[in-house]
């Protein structure tokens, strides 16, 4: 009877929370710790950037332009100057702090991944177009055809139409290493490899194939500039500038997520004030923002007794003024134990002058340097002159 009436005057009673207010994932919690883990990031970033400049103020070496992207955790110090590439290069520099994170990493990746594919696709038109130009170019000789300039127009001449064929087909086979196009290929690359792209390479076979093209061009033909060439020039001029600032910049592939500092410098006139003054800055950055992030496992690590040497701990230090009964002398003479013994051969008016000197400076041994006569030598060697 007592249990059925419990049950009845608990029937219905729920907990009092709206149903509106209801949140079974966790939504909440979950979004606010993002939000306070991308605010700890921006605090942290604006704290590395305060301390760059502080340290930059207290080097004197000035600056003046700070472009701080609080939110985009990217930050450019720089002078007035780097923007005006007119300018001749003095003493300045340029620094560009940025935080990159694990999905930016993989953004980075991307984008490099096509342009270097665009660059590669690009050269490889303007190389089928020289060439395309050059087999019309040989072909005319005043109006007449030459038989032989090349390497191929002899191979077709001289050699049966079978192994032209097998020639050709060999070369247009993607598997194959074309002479022609200077592509020497590296080894097969691996799961590192491909994880982790070098494009080492791609970068030297794309630079040797722009060379090539401009040395073809200039044997073609020599100092005249028709409209072929002057447009194929300028393609290759455009195509090499670029590359080379691609190739010039940092490889994501090569990045891991966490601040990276990169600095440009460029100084003509006081190359080691510059040099050593941006060493100690970036000295004193690098263990300023690093403390913070210390193991405190190898703070709390002891080397076992077998592994600890007295003598891997030395500092330089003033030598003390006395020192207990055993070894004062040493610690007061740090030369005594170098000291040789004194020669038997020395002489007898040496002796009571070393003993002088030795109660008086405290020497255990002295050493007689003096250099021997003939005669001495002689009778140490128990020899007679004849």
């Amino acid at each position: 009877v007592l249990g059925k009436k419990f049950i009845d005057k608990i029937e219905g009673l729920r907990a009092e929370i709206d149903q509106e207010d209801y949140d079974p994932l966790n939504m909440r919690e979950a979004i606010k710790e993002i939000i306070d883990s991308e605010n700890i990031r921006n605090r942290g970033f604006n704290t590395a950037v305060n301390t760059l400049t502080s340290i930059l103020d207290t080097s004197k070496l000035g600056y003046q332009v700070c472009d701080n992207k609080k939110n985009a955790r990217d930050c450019y110090i720089r002078e007035y100057e780097d923007e005006d590439e007119t300018q001749l290069p003095d003493e300045r520099y340029a620094i560009r702090l940025v935080y990159f994170d694990q999905s930016q990493i993989r953004e980075l990746k991307r984008i490099y991944d096509t342009r270097m594919g665009a660059f590669i696709r690009e050269v490889d038109a303007a190389w089928d177009v020289v060439h395309q130009i050059y087999e019309r170019h040989k072909s005319k000789w005043f109006g007449l055809k030459k038989s032989v300039v090349d390497f191929e127009d002899l191979a077709n001449n001289v050699m049966p139409k079978k192994w032209v064929k097998d020639r050709k087909e060999t070369n247009t086979d993607p598997d194959e290493l074309k002479w022609d196009h200077l592509n020497f290929r590296d080894t097969t690359n691996t799961f590192v490899e491909k994880n982790n792209r070098t494009y080492t390479v791609e970068i030297r076979n794309t630079a040797g194939k722009i060379r090539y093209l401009k040395d073809k061009l200039q044997e073609m033909y020599g100092y005249q500039n028709p409209i072929e060439r002057v447009v194929v020039d300028e393609r290759l001029t455009i195509l090499e500038h670029q590359f080379n600032k691609f190739t010039y910049e940092i490889n994501p592939h090569h990045l891991q997520p966490g601040l990276l500092l990169d600095v440009d410098m460029a100084t003509s006139k006081r190359k080691q004030y510059m040099m050593k003054g941006m060493a100690n800055v970036l000295n004193e950055f690098l263990h300023g923002i690093s403390r913070g992030f210390a193991d405190a496992a190898f703070a709390t690590f002891k080397r076992r007794r077998s592994t600890v040497r007295d003598d891997a701990e030395m500092s330089f230090a003033s030598l003390p003024s006395g020192g207990d009964s055993h070894h004062g002398n040493d610690d007061e003479n740090p030369g005594a134990q170098y000291a040789a013994p004194a020669a038997g051969g020395a002489a007898p008016s040496a002796a009571p002058s070393a003993s002088s000197s030795e109660s008086s400076s405290g020497v255990k041994g002295a050493a007689d340097v003096t250099p021997k006569s003939y005669e001495d030598k002689l009778k140490e060697m128990g020899l007679k002159e004849l």
